[in-house]
């Protein structure tokens, strides 16, 4: 839920593409892995270094923007298939080893998830076939050398995906499944506690190889399998609560106002998101962030209705949050205008949707600690004791001894 992780690449037919955090420091990975061991990179391919053309840090950036086309093409395959089920989507988020579409529909029965969560791995199985008939079919090795990879980075992807853990479509396959055996409660809380078990087996192995990416992706699917549980308990928190039991009752701003009266209306009412009227529909908003990209100069002559975005669905007072509450986090503006009688009365943000469903999770008991999870932190301390053991009973005093006979002939070591 975090949208800091999250920035804007493009816009694609008034969707927006995004990029999360987890994708970002994987591509700075390939980047920083690629440069270093390049050699070695070469060689993986059967490739001669002396044939490759290009300097390792230009291949470097390459198989990064080779690695995000991959993702986007994986996320628009799933794209394709919201669309073919009529879903509207909102907006596609590209994050590590796989895209994510939002769509206005969150309780898709199994065969629709099922359909929707397979395609993804198909279309990565077949680029990644491509890209292997095209290496052996170039009699360039720089595009031998790039083929192989771009493959390889497909594979990759397709394998990760049939992994049965969230955020993957192997994943959403086996919630798919669950959710038909269990219903969707049971279900997806049973998926997410495989997911908790594998996050841990890839940090344990991760730590004990010193294997960052293992880790990366250990932690990438800890994290998505508690946000597929804050997701899952949110819909149930908000399926009891209506519109008017979060809504904040706001003034409205007259589309045909100017930003500077725009801005004096927040300061008064403080609230940083407000209603637009005048216009041919309901849900238009102005936020603070919108404002902030005009230069401030131009708020005295800057029309309100130039800036302002509209935000689609808008709920009545009297509906509840349930099928809203994505459209409010992945909205630009953060909020939702609330309705009644064709006028708009007021907003529901997404600080308050959020503190509403962490005030409920303080009713609940908490739950023990899974036992694979509980297994792995063992695990993990008693491999952090061991290191440090190893560290100062070998390691360091050989450090000592080596910086004691190296006095005087490096310039930072002083006698």
């Amino acid at each position: 839920m975090n949208q800091l992780r999250r920035w804007r690449l493009f816009t694609l037919k008034s969707m927006p593409v995004k990029i999360h955090m987890s994708l970002i420091v994987l591509a700075l990975y390939v980047v920083i892995v690629t440069t270093v061991w390049f050699p070695i990179v070469v060689g993986f391919s059967g490739l001669n270094i002396s044939e490759i053309a290009l300097t390792p840090f230009i291949w470097s950036l390459l198989f990064a923007l080779f690695l995000v086309i991959s993702v986007f093409i994986h996320g628009l395959s799933h794209l394709v298939c919201a669309k073919l089920q009529r879903h509207k989507v909102h907006a596609m988020t590209l994050m590590m080893l796989g895209g994510v579409s939002q769509t206005d529909k969150v309780n898709r029965g199994p065969k629709a998830e099922l359909k929707s969560a397979i395609i993804g791995p198909l279309i990565s199985f077949a680029s990644a076939g491509l890209f292997f008939v095209l290496r052996v079919n170039v009699e360039s090795p720089s595009l031998q050398f790039a083929f192989f990879w771009i493959a390889y980075a497909n594979l990759a992807i397709a394998a990760f995906n049939m992994l049965p853990v969230f955020p993957a479509d192997g994943g959403r396959v086996l919630k798919a499944f669950l959710m038909g055996r269990k219903g969707k409660v049971k279900g997806t809380k049973s998926a997410v506690k495989l997911s908790h078990v594998f996050a841990a087996l890839f940090g344990v192995i991760g730590v004990v190889d010193l294997n960052i990416l293992l880790l990366l992706i250990a932690l990438f699917i800890y994290g998505a399998a508690r946000n597929e549980l804050f997701g899952l308990w949110g819909r149930s928190v908000l399926r009891a609560l209506k519109a008017k039991n979060l809504m904040t009752p706001t003034p409205t701003i007259p589309q045909d106002a100017t930003l500077a009266g725009a801005v004096a209306i927040m300061r008064v009412s403080e609230n940083l998101l407000l209603p637009v009227s005048g216009t041919p529909e309901i849900g238009v908003l102005i936020d603070s962030d919108s404002i902030l990209k005009v230069p401030q100069r131009l708020w005295a002559t800057t029309l309100v209705k130039d800036v302002a975005q509209y935000i689609p669905h808008p709920v009545s007072i009297e509906d509840n949050l349930e099928q809203a509450w994505r459209m409010v986090f992945t909205a630009p503006a953060k909020g939702v205008a609330v309705f009644q009688d064709q006028r708009v009365i007021g907003i529901v943000t997404s600080s308050k949707i959020l503190s509403s469903i962490e005030l409920s999770q303080l009713d609940t008991k908490p739950k023990p600690a899974h036992i694979g999870v509980k297994i792995a932190a063992y695990i993990a301390a008693q491999f952090a004791g061991w290191v440090k053991q190893i560290y100062f009973q070998k390691i360091n005093p050989l450090f000592l001894v080596l910086l004691r006979r190296t006095e005087g002939t490096l310039p930072f070591v002083k006698r």
